[in-house]
């Protein structure tokens, strides 16, 4: 487990627009991590995967006891910290207990694996498909039209025409 996130008694917005309290389960700690991420991604765009990462694991709320934890992993995001603190400037030690933090437990994804050269080989593939498709599709349409190769032969003389006096 990396981290965890809040998953009991959050606020949120209601159908009617207003505030709601008491908001829990693991939909509204997911929104809370994506919306975290997102604004993390919107305010430095050259991050990647594993920097998101470790920023969500630096600024985590620690809990006061051996990290990671087999419940809370590094602690539980705190979308506060992860967005005032300076990014790669922290790292996962352990810090003061903070108020105990009833929470949902979210596994980040691992970096994903460069697969770049998976894409210019498809891209090749199918223009190989594409260009094949094309030569079988012109055959077609000359063996329809009864079309042949020219054939070397000796030109046929003119006939030539005498005017009439």
């Amino acid at each position: 487990m990396t981290v965890a996130a809040p998953g009991t008694d959050l606020v949120g917005f209601g159908v009617t627009g207003d505030f709601v309290a008491g908001l829990s389960g693991s939909a509204f700690a997911a929104a809370l991590v994506a919306a975290t991420v997102a604004d993390l991604r919107a305010g430095n765009p050259e991050l990647t995967p594993v920097e998101l990462r470790q920023q969500l694991i630096a600024t985590a709320d620690r809990p006061g006891v051996a990290m990671p934890d087999q419940n809370v992993g590094w602690g539980v995001i705190n979308p506060v910290s992860a967005l005032t603190a300076p990014v790669g400037g922290a790292s996962p030690t352990p810090a003061p207990p903070s108020a105990a933090v009833s929470a949902v437990v979210v596994d980040l994804p691992p970096e994903a694996p460069d697969n770049s050269w998976s894409i210019v080989i498809a891209g090749l593939l199918l223009a190989l498909a594409g260009g094949i498709a094309a030569v079988v599709a012109g055959v077609r349409r000359a063996g329809r039209r009864k079309w042949r190769p020219a054939t070397e032969q000796a030109p046929t003389p003119r006939a030539t025409t005498t005017p009439l006096s």
